[in-house]
């Protein structure tokens, strides 16, 4: 029974991770565009994504979380582009 236990806890954690890669390397593309193109953006705008991009950070381990704020971050900068 302890083996069970052991291998669900091994296969959850490995399952986890490639949501976890793909959820940081969203917000890092999208961090490196605002960066990239800040002249294509309003200073509120991109203000406004990095505060969505940090909350994504910090919910990283729920990929639904996570991905509402990226979408959140880019629809302020869809909202402040000049």
């Amino acid at each position: 029974m302890r083996y069970i236990i052991v291998f669900a806890a091994v296969l959850g954690i490995f399952l986890g991770l490639p949501a976890f890669a793909n959820c940081q390397s969203d917000i890092d593309k999208l961090k490196a565009e605002i960066d990239d193109n800040k002249t294509d953006y309003s200073r509120e705008a991109r203000q406004e994504a990095r505060k969505h991009l940090a909350k994504a950070e910090n919910k990283k381990d729920d990929e639904k979380e996570c991905r509402e704020e990226i979408r959140s971050a880019r629809k302020a900068l869809q909202q402040g582009r000049r």
